[in-house]
């Protein structure tokens, strides 16, 4: 579930807090105390925006799941490219408007802010959604323990970044539109930075740009670096309720008996205080989640220590009574050019095991642990279908050859000597 949150947040987060400042700027922009029910071109545009970029996400994730249709990098470059061009006149836009307060908004202008909005979500969220497609494992039960608490993790990742940006949102309310705008371009720019590193990196994996030796290596930095684009957001989106909270402090312990007017305001100012403590409570939660929640579910538990076996000659020698309990069993052979290869064995039915090397195509020799019965890649943590060790594909452990004789599963150590460059 922790990991699942985490994957869930660090995702979704960066997208959430560039709509929630969106969001702040245009009940910033709004006279009075707007809100974004607050009927104007801006709040239309935005709720659209954001409607249709969800209803594309959803379509393109589908596509990407269940079709070869899509090109992945080419949608990519594109949408990107896009998003790129909107956000710098979207950036043009609020200067101006904040500049220049007695001008209203224009439809070109709303347009742009549901455009951004709409290529936001969808260029990040698809890849959140399939995050789904892992829930479930072929093979295994539909409802298990791991699945709910998948399924948790999902959904109060994504409450905990929507909650949060709706109370950004809120606390913005009679904020100073120069406030808002300054943090809405500290998010824009922030997005700008990272979106010209993903292009560049399309660009480059396409052939389509060749760069230097040390430019190259400057952009492989920037892509390590592609998740500290979450810390700036949140600093940004923090102007708002900091404002809101210092504004509206006094207000919220006012004196208002007998006065309805005063009442009113007491109320308002409350409202607005609850909202920012809600807001900067759900930044220091999405911060945790990244930073030690990530430590927590990042965590790579120890293997467990190889077990005894003989070596007869030229064979590894496993008695069966040792491996017959249906639980994983690891064992350790040095080779003679002093590398250490893992294999591991299970007992599927009562006649069949399986064997394999303790480590995988994709993952490397990373291991495999058994957590609740079930027997996981210690790396990615997917859950492997007992009846597949043995055979190749996906996570599943590297196949083994083996023989039973004599109440004895037996591997050449020719074999296991073949393997040892896998785990050098």
């Amino acid at each position: 579930m922790l990991n699942q949150l985490v994957q869930v947040v660090a995702g979704a987060a960066p997208t959430l807090a560039l709509l929630a400042l969106l969001g702040a700027w245009v009940v910033g922009a709004s006279s009075g105390a707007a809100t974004l029910n607050t009927p104007n071109r801006n709040t239309t545009a935005l709720r659209w925006g954001i409607a249709l970029g969800t209803a594309a996400a959803i379509t393109l994730a589908l596509l990407r799941e269940t079709t070869r249709l899509i090109n992945r990098e080419l949608v990519t470059f594109s949408s990107t490219s896009a998003l790129i061009l909107l956000e710098v006149l979207l950036l043009a836009f609020v200067w101006y408007r904040t500049t220049t307060a007695n001008k209203p908004p224009t439809g070109i202008s709303a347009g742009i802010m549901g455009a951004v909005a709409a290529l936001i979500i969808f260029t990040t969220i698809p890849s959140v959604l399939l995050q789904l497609t892992g829930f479930f494992v072929p093979g295994q039960p539909v409802f298990t323990t791991a699945t709910l608490g998948r399924i948790v993790g999902f959904l109060l990742g994504f409450a905990l970044v929507v909650l949060t940006g709706m109370a950004l949102i809120r606390a913005a309310e009679n904020a100073p539109l120069k406030v808002i705008t300054t943090a809405l371009s500290v998010g824009i720019g922030v997005m700008l930075v990272s979106q010209g590193v993903t292009l560049t990196q399309v660009a480059v994996a396409r052939t389509w740009l060749k760069l230097p030796t040390q430019v190259f290596k400057a952009l492989i930095w920037a892509i390590n670096q592609q998740g500290l684009v979450l810390l700036p957001l949140l600093l940004a989106v923090l102007l708002a309720p900091l404002w809101c909270w210092r504004a509206n402090r006094a207000g919220a312990r006012a004196d208002a008996s007998g006065d309805p007017k005063a009442r009113l305001a007491k109320a308002a100012a409350r409202r607005r205080l609850n909202a920012a403590k809600l807001g900067l409570f759900g930044v220091a939660a999405i911060l945790f989640t990244v930073t030690a929640g990530a430590a927590i579910a990042n965590h790579k538990p120890e293997l467990s220590d190889p077990e005894p076996y003989d070596i007869v000659g030229t064979q590894a020698i496993v008695p069966l009574e040792t491996v017959n309990d249906g639980h994983l069993h690891r064992f350790a052979y040095e080779t003679t050019s002093g590398v250490t290869v893992r294999f591991i064995v299970v007992q599927k039915n009562a006649v069949a095991y399986g064997v394999g090397l303790d480590a995988c195509e994709i993952c490397g020799p990373t291991g495999y642990l058994e957590r609740a019965g079930q027997i996981i890649c210690r790396l990615c943590d997917v859950v492997m279908n007992i009846a597949t060790i043995g055979f190749r594909g996906g996570c599943n452990p590297i196949p083994l050859e083996y023989t039973i004789v004599d109440g004895a599963l037996v591997v050449d150590l020719a074999d296991l000597e073949a393997a040892a460059p896998i785990f050098a």
